[in-house]
């Protein structure tokens, strides 16, 4: 895990409702609801083992 690593903000911004994503915190989930306008667009994703969270897409670090 590279902690320090970039945000891949091409690939955060190219999500939609129904991706499947995997955080190094929450693990595996979907999103089920996108809010705003890029750059503050929010992410709400359920998480399967976290629950539902909110995430700010331009600082969320998913992996492919």
């Amino acid at each position: 895990q590279n902690v320090s690593a970039a945000v891949d903000t091409d690939y955060n911004r190219s999500l939609k409702i129904g991706d499947i994503i995997m955080h190094d915190k929450f693990g595996k989930g979907e999103i089920t609801n996108l809010e705003g306008v890029w750059p503050e667009t929010k992410a709400h994703i359920l998480f399967h083992a976290a629950g539902m969270k909110s995430l700010l897409l331009k600082f969320a670090r998913f992996n492919k």
